[in-house]
């Protein structure tokens, strides 16, 4: 497990370099609205939070805080002015951090339960393209780009079936891509991703009553059908 994780990472990282290349320094969006030094300064702080629950499983200290509901806008508070320098500085700061930490876990470690996150799940069952690639999927859209969007939601599916065996980890994939299809209103190719995703995952459906990603689609009979 161990190897496959690291190799995930590893690869994550490599990933990311995409959205560093679209970092520059813009004065925040007066509606709120995540450039992408947003997205790679909540990447970074996730990133965070994940070295800090690696640690304390493996040293059987208490997990940190959970930031819970609302803490994404309070950190995109506190780093929108930040200077694109210190977001791309503070990246590869946590990359080592996690790196760390995960490196300093024993399999036993890895095969513990995630304090965090639908049960049971192990704490190396963590599928990190695909965080990632949520976000760069955003960015490309933003761009207008949504050949890579899609691109780089299939390549977080693939990692993920080369480098986990959690069903739920495969489904969240599975489900993020199915999202893509919603949002360019390609409801005949996100049905049977959403079908699939939630055959693996049944709590997917739930959050997908009110995802707005699939709101798109939400009318096409074929989603009302499923969603029932």
């Amino acid at each position: 497990m161990k190897e496959k994780f690291l190799q995930a990472q590893t690869e994550t990282r490599e990933r990311e370099a995409d959205l560093v290349a679209m970092v520059k320094d813009a004065p925040p969006d007066p509606s709120g609205k995540w450039r992408p030094q947003d997205h790679l300064a909540h990447l970074s702080e996730q990133r965070r939070f994940g070295a800090q629950v690696f640690d304390a499983v493996r040293t059987g200290g208490d997990p940190p805080p959970d930031p819970g509901e609302g803490s994404n806008d309070a950190f995109y508070e506190s780093t929108k002015d930040q200077p694109a320098a210190a977001i791309i500085a503070g990246a590869d700061r946590t990359w080592v951090e996690l790196e760390t930490a995960i490196k300093a876990c024993t399999e036993d470690d890895l095969a513990q339960p995630n304090p965090y996150g639908p049960n049971p799940r192990r704490l190396g069952d963590g599928a990190p393209g695909d965080h990632l690639a949520a976000h760069l999927f955003w960015c490309y859209l933003d761009a207008g780009d949504e050949k890579s969007a899609e691109a780089v939601l299939r390549w977080a599916q693939d990692l993920s079936s080369r480098t986990s065996t959690d069903a739920r980890t495969h489904a969240v994939g599975t489900y993020n891509l199915a999202c893509f299809y919603a949002r360019t209103r390609r409801a005949d190719e996100a049905i049977p991703l959403l079908r699939e995703s939630f055959e693996q995952a049944p709590d997917l459906k739930d959050w997908a009553h009110k995802d707005p990603d699939l709101d798109p689609i939400r009318d096409d009979p074929g989603v009302t059908q499923l969603l029932a």
